[in-house]
């Protein structure tokens, strides 16, 4: 048995956190973490020794040439001239999206081009999920956000990646870095991502 840690560990109650790591270490043969930096927060706060096994990418789906950007905008009903921007993420406040929601007014981009910030999410903090719906609303981008809640399945994302000119990750922590970075660059998709956690 292998127990994975996907979430960040750069926020956590570190008493409860480390007893139920230590309830989940007894009970498995091995605690896999998917970068260095999970692994010494681990050993860090909990001293429980893991392996690391980072994430990897099917490059056969995520690739730049599959499927071509106007063919992805097409098949999502974009504006093939739009600069789109995409967040893909869950609706959560460690997440970060309201940082990138604050600074769109505040760049010239919003002026100059025509821009569209498509947020692809699937769980929601529903009280965190209103309160961007406040900010969109407050920065007077509703026509330049939309937000898909849907589910998708893993091989229709490579259609909202290559519809997308820059990927965003706003996330305070990860334990990885973020699966859906190295997903947008496989697609040849350029990332921008906070300097933090892993």
């Amino acid at each position: 048995k292998i127990f994975v840690i996907h979430g960040g560990l750069d926020f956590v109650n570190e008493k409860s956190f480390c007893a139920e790591m230590w309830k989940i270490y007894s009970k498995v043969d091995a605690i896999v973490a998917p970068s260095r930096h999970a692994a010494r927060n681990l050993k860090g706060l909990c001293g429980i020794d893991s392996r690391i096994i980072q994430h990897g990418v099917d490059l056969e789906l995520f690739n730049p040439f599959t499927v071509s950007k106007h063919n992805a905008r097409k098949r999502l009903k974009i504006d093939p001239d739009a600069l789109v921007i995409l967040w893909n993420a869950r609706m959560d406040p460690l997440k970060g999206l309201h940082s990138l929601i604050r600074a769109l007014p505040r760049t010239n981009a919003i002026k100059d081009f025509k821009i569209l910030l498509f947020i692809k999410t699937r769980t929601l903090n529903n009280k965190y999920y209103q309160y961007i719906l406040s900010l969109i609303r407050k920065a007077g981008l509703d026509k330049n956000v939309i937000i898909d809640k849907s589910w998708t399945p893993i091989n229709h994302m490579l259609v909202f990646y290559r519809a997308t000119d820059i990927y965003v990750n706003t996330s305070y922590t990860e334990a990885f870095g973020s699966l859906t970075m190295l997903e947008a660059m496989a697609c040849g998709i350029p990332v921008v991502a906070r300097n933090a956690s892993s």
